[in-house]
């Protein structure tokens, strides 16, 4: 209809949509593909174009393709702050963080993070209010600072849960899982997890699960129940690969090797996460690559 009606702006509109909706089924080459049609459409510094970079900002994160993703994020940013277009340049700065946490540089993440939140707040975006409280409950994790993660996990399941935000609400579940599990409370990880399973497989979501199994999988390397671990494991990174997460196949790789190192199977456990620290370091995931060494360091 667009096009019968010589509607370039509204076609463009449509096709980053269909883009997005390819991204978000991690079918990269084709959301690409409608991307750059909608580029060709838009007008230069139109906030249409911006949301156009965000979106393949996105997709090149996924595929770890860091540095193309931050350039595609400045591209939104510049347009965003050019044009004074608020919610652009909280969605670039939000993703910049993201990638920041990634590399390990944590503070600066979280400085980001709280900038966003603040906009969000002031923009009335609860959901992308939430969305940047789960990233900084992420970086809280990271660095150790579990009450701190709990509490921004908190909040945002909270607005999650009121917006009608099902995947926001189970990633928070599920994150809330790690960080019991990593204080002992054993009963509210399985607890959280299979509240985050059940919501991922309802709506169809498999690198939540994918997330959950990996969560289950440490669980079950605690508890020593070796084949539990190593299947929900295993199934977790058939999914990362499947759908093409290469930083979470290089976290599932370092779970396995966990599991390895916890049955004192100790050249398969130095193999298993030499392959992960490898991955992590060709990502740029320097935090990662530095725990994983610690634990080949460590053998």
């Amino acid at each position: 209809m667009s096009r019968s009606q010589n509607n370039r702006a509204r076609e463009a509109d449509i096709l980053w949509k269909i883009g997005s909706v390819y991204r978000k089924r991690n079918r990269w080459e084709e959301a690409l593909s409608y991307l750059e049609d909608s580029k060709n459409q838009y007008e230069n510094d139109s906030p249409g174009l911006a949301w156009c970079w965000i979106n393949e900002g996105l997709i090149r994160s996924s595929q770890g393709q860091y540095d193309d993703a931050i350039e595609a994020f400045n591209y939104g940013l510049e347009i965003g702050e050019n044009r004074q277009y608020d919610r652009i340049v909280a969605a670039s700065t939000l993703n910049m963080g993201i990638i920041d946490a990634i590399r390990g540089e944590f503070d600066k993440a979280t400085l980001l993070f709280n900038t966003c939140v603040n906009s969000y707040e002031q923009l009335d975006r609860p959901v992308q209010k939430a969305f940047a409280l789960h990233n900084l409950g992420l970086c809280f994790t990271a660095t150790l600072n579990y009450p701190s993660a709990l509490d921004a996990f908190e909040q945002s399941v909270t607005i999650a849960q009121g917006n009608g935000d099902l995947i926001l609400t189970a990633l928070n579940y599920v994150h809330k899982a790690a960080v019991y599990l990593e204080l002992n409370d054993r009963t509210l990880v399985a607890s959280y997890c299979a509240r985050a399973l059940d919501t991922f497989k309802e709506i169809d979501y498999p690198l939540g699960v994918a997330e959950t199994y990996k969560v289950l999988g440490r669980l079950y390397t605690q508890k020593q129940d070796w084949a539990t671990a190593d299947g929900l494991l295993s199934e977790s990174m058939r999914l990362c690969q499947q759908y093409q997460k290469p930083l979470g196949v290089a976290e599932v790789q370092r779970e396995i090797g966990k599991l390895y190192l916890a049955q004192n199977e100790l050249d398969l456990a130095r193999t298993t996460l030499d392959a992960a620290r490898v991955q992590f370091e060709t990502l740029g995931a320097g935090h990662d690559a530095h725990v994983t060494s610690e634990l080949i360091s460590a053998l």
